[in-house]
């Protein structure tokens, strides 16, 4: 059910998004891709990371007492958030170098409670085996967040904001369709709920907000890196960015994220058993299988693709995406399978690896903006800097629950060769012929491609 939902959810996001990008110019995606940028390294920190103890939960009342616990930082952290911005927002435009209008900042505390709250209730709702609530939750922001509010403010004539309203309805009604007859709409589990308790459950999850919580900001920060530095060359540049990484993140945050709901908790039931290192590997080979073939088009075809989708503006947008392709591709293998770090109390792993993808990611921008001096030369490198931490990620992953590294990186290569030809001959082909028709013979090679690795992925899926 979550895998039929997330597909829906998916079909509605690329269904709008071609639409958000004729009523919304590279300006406007610039200004929502600044603000995304900062509320993307806040809503890590929300609520310490605390939310993703929920799913290992022994018992209701500790599940419950972590949910407390979420709500009491996430108002906190929300209110710290509105002073900090009341107080340095001079600071903060001067910093961004005016990519962002000031009052966009006052939508900070506002998108944080939304998105620190949406997570909250993900996370329950994974723990429950709430499966088919979450799908309608994806469906339901999709379709209200786009079509409700983004496009039609867009039309309006909003610009950015009209972008950042739609990220926070979007947020606020996934909140609502999770709460639907949920036990969390009634008060007698709070009144169960005290201070003693809250610091108990606090100490006992301790390590997430002391290895996770730090990890992951850093890869945040890491991940944001080339939008802040990106709009020190042009607000263009950065809607450059948005709108690519917002493509590309679909099937990596979608396809990644309904496959982790599932696999999160089936790890931590299977944690020492033997048949968690086959299911690992093959989901892992599965993932790449499949991301190849989506990826593998916008890489040999992204400008044009861009263009004819989004249209005539977005083809440097579409440069981006073929150079960014390699780095989604390996992302949206690692992160499913990184949860691995969590079952396995592998914490602080996790934490050295988001350090090294900030390091390196902050090398990158630093040789792109200092030494090459271009803004593609720095997304270039950027992708390769993600590629590499995203393997070791992998690698790692798959020693901590005994898998074979050979087998999965072996299949991964000898598929990037099987496919490989396929791939430069569609490259080829766009020397000769542009627009409509090779755009649409670029998507009908993905898309074989999916279908033909698709089928054993979905009896994995089914298996599993």
């Amino acid at each position: 059910m979550l895998a039929g939902g997330t597909g829906l959810a998916q079909g509605v996001a690329i269904l709008a998004t071609p639409v958000l990008s004729r009523v919304y110019g590279p300006t406007s995606f610039g200004t929502f891709g600044t603000y995304a940028a900062i509320l993307g390294v806040l809503s890590i920190a929300a609520v310490w990371k605390y939310d993703s103890a929920i799913p290992l939960s022994k018992t209701l009342r500790e599940g419950e007492g972590l949910v407390a616990l979420c709500l009491v930082i996430l108002l906190g952290m929300s209110a710290a958030t509105a002073v900090a911005v009341v107080v340095l927002r001079g600071r903060i435009d001067i910093w961004l170098a005016g990519a962002m209008p000031v009052g966009l900042l006052y939508w900070l505390p506002v998108g944080l409670l939304a998105t620190g709250l949406f997570n909250i209730l993900r996370f329950w709702a994974t723990w429950r085996d709430e499966f088919p609530r979450l799908a309608r939750a994806k469906v339901a922001q999709q379709v209200v967040g786009q079509f409700g509010v983004g496009i039609p403010l867009g039309v309006a004539g909003l610009g950015g904001v009209g972008l950042v309203v739609a990220q926070v309805a979007t947020q606020a009604v996934g909140s609502l369709v999770l709460l639907t007859r949920s036990p969390l709409l009634g008060f007698a589990w709070l009144r169960r709920q005290s201070w003693r308790i809250l610091r108990a459950i606090g100490r006992r999850h301790i390590r997430f907000p002391r290895y996770i919580l730090w990890g992951s900001v850093a890869n945040a920060l890491g991940i944001q890196l080339p939008v802040f530095a990106l709009s020190w060359f042009s607000v263009e540049g950065v809607g450059y960015y948005a709108l690519t990484t917002r493509v590309l993140a679909l099937p990596a945050s979608l396809i990644g994220q309904a496959v982790s709901h599932v696999f999160y908790p089936l790890a931590a039931r299977n944690a020492e058993e033997d048949a968690l290192a086959g299911y690992t590997s093959a989901l892992a080979l599965a993932l790449f299988r499949i991301g190849l073939g989506i990826f593998g088009v916008v890489a040999a075809a992204g400008p044009t693709l861009f263009a004819v989708v989004f249209g005539d503006r977005w083809h440097e947008a579409g440069l981006y995406a073929s150079l960014l392709t390699p780095w989604f591709l390996m992302a949206l293998v690692s992160s499913p399978i990184s949860t691995i770090a969590l079952v396995k109390a592998q914490q602080a792993f996790a934490f050295y690896v988001a350090l090294a993808e900030v390091a390196s990611r902050a090398l990158a921008v630093a040789v792109g903006i200092l030494v090459l001096k271009s803004a593609v030369g720095m997304v270039l490198l950027v992708s390769v800097a993600g590629v590499g931490v995203s393997i070791v990620s992998v690698f790692r992953m798959l020693g901590f629950v005994g898998a074979s590294r050979r087998e999965v990186f072996g299949g991964m290569i000898r598929t990037g060769v099987l496919w490989s030809p396929l791939f430069v001959a569609l490259w080829a082909t766009g020397r000769l012929i542009d627009g409509v028709g090779y755009a649409a013979l670029a998507l009908v090679v993905g898309a074989a491609v999916v279908v033909w690795h698709g089928r054993r992925a979905a009896r994995l899926s089914f298996e599993g």
